[in-house]
């Protein structure tokens, strides 16, 4: 009767062998993640770095700049209180000009914004 002092050794069985291919996934996928995630956390303050792309929404050049999306709208020629979810190079298409145009009237919009600070708010009448 085989038990804890038999001295025959067996290979895996079917169901080990499942087993251990499980654990081997699990350790790859593991490690692909935490590779992604260091990349990520490397490139965390880089974001202002990324540049201003066709696929970008205003919003999202807001969120990276750290300025008002009202400013960011304004420099793109929308109203300032508009909550546009098209990319920067559907708006440029519709208002017939370039991306390139849009992108610099942006770039210097947001390096205006830098030099001078950002502008106060306007007040509706005297205090």
């Amino acid at each position: 009767m085989p038990g804890l002092g038999s001295t025959r050794s067996r290979g895996f069985g079917p169901l080990q062998w499942l087993i251990a291919a499980a654990f081997v996934l699990a350790a790859a996928f593991t490690v692909y993640k935490i590779f992604r995630l260091t990349g990520a956390v490397r490139d965390w303050n880089r974001t202002e770095e990324i540049g201003i792309r066709p696929w970008m929404r205003p919003r999202r050049v807001a969120r990276i700049h750290r300025v008002p999306v009202e400013m960011v709208n304004e420099a793109i020629g929308l109203p300032a209180n508009a909550r546009d979810r098209r990319s920067l190079a559907e708006i440029a298409a519709s208002q017939n000009r370039s991306f390139a145009d849009l992108r610099q009237a942006l770039e210097n919009k947001l390096i205006e914004n830098k030099v001078l600070g950002p502008s106060p708010p306007r007040s509706e009448g005297p205090p």
